[in-house]
């Protein structure tokens, strides 16, 4: 694969870099006693004042988790269904749709988390694929299809290496958008994953360590990192505030992966209403400053 050459992944190299929210119920900071009061919460994200925070700075895209644990951040008939969770399984509010009209209106792309399992907390009987049952994959391909081409990529986080589970969670995830960008995180790194990814999972703890030699990790797969700018992923400390890199690190890490033609994404600690905090905004727009026009 050459670099001037027309590939999938184009849309994703040229946004260059982007933003990850862990917006999910279970996180620690976000202190939700029910699947009742996650409701009222994304009821509160502001998904216009969002997608103007990203464009502001220059980020190109945002990954925004459907679930870690329940609730999903959105209707699903097939996981209220068949999910053995606290009710209600699902938020009655499609976050994911809307976000993706506020972002599109600024010309940014959603790309979606998912868990390669059922989420956390969900009660599954033994049996052949305890972790992957056909309900969840099911469940991807519900909401794919409802989102259509408005969700562009997918991130699926928990690989367990079988190719034939991966095939049936792309099938599903592609259902409504078959161009959709697909990256299997495990094991961590910036390897191939699986055959059916065209992103790496780029999964990485330790962001100045990251090498890209190039565009291509491997025949036609974007070279991509993921890493978090606070303590560790998402909101999950006492600490959502407080950086642990200053600001010069994060821009030089940046643009120094972006000029090898690599893909960069920040996970930062989102607050309730889905805004992002000043402290990681000024980080980001610094780092939106120093690339601004590189692709």
């Amino acid at each position: 694969m050459t670099d001037n050459a027309s590939h999938q992944t184009d849309w994703l190299f040229k946004s260059a870099w982007g933003v990850m929210f862990h917006y999910v119920s279970g996180s620690r900071y976000m202190n939700v006693a029910s699947p009742r009061q996650w409701n009222e919460i994304v009821d509160t994200f502001d998904a216009d004042a969002l997608a103007g925070q990203l464009a502001d700075v220059g980020a190109g895209y945002l990954l925004l988790t459907v679930a870690q644990w329940p609730p999903l951040n959105g209707p699903s008939v097939v996981f209220e269904r068949f999910a053995r969770v606290e009710r209600p399984a699902c938020t009655r509010r499609d976050l994911l749709a809307d976000v993706a009209e506020a972002l599109d209106k600024k010309r940014l792309t959603l790309m979606a988390y998912v868990t390669y399992g059922t989420p956390a907390a969900v009660k599954e009987p033994q049996g052949d694929e305890p972790r992957v049952p056909t309900w969840w994959t099911d469940t991807m391909e519900e909401l794919s299809l409802r989102w259509g081409k408005s969700v562009r990529g997918w991130w699926i986080d928990g690989n367990e290496g079988n190719e034939a589970i991966n095939g049936r969670i792309a099938r599903a995830c592609r259902a409504g958008n078959a161009e959709a960008l697909l990256a299997f995180n495990k094991p961590h790194g910036f390897q191939r994953n699986s055959i059916y990814e065209n992103y790496t999972a780029g999964d990485t703890p330790y962001p100045p360590e990251a090498r890209c030699q190039g565009r291509w990790a491997d025949k036609d797969l974007q070279w991509h990192m993921l890493s978090f700018l606070g303590f560790n992923w998402g909101p999950s400390l006492s600490r959502p505030n407080n950086p642990r890199y200053d600001t010069q690190t994060v821009v030089d890490l940046t643009a120094n992966l972006l000029r090898s033609g690599g893909i960069v994404t920040w996970d930062v600690p989102p607050l309730t209403n889905g805004l992002i905090d000043p402290v990681y905004l000024e980080q980001l727009a610094a780092i939106g400053e120093e690339v601004a026009g590189s692709r």
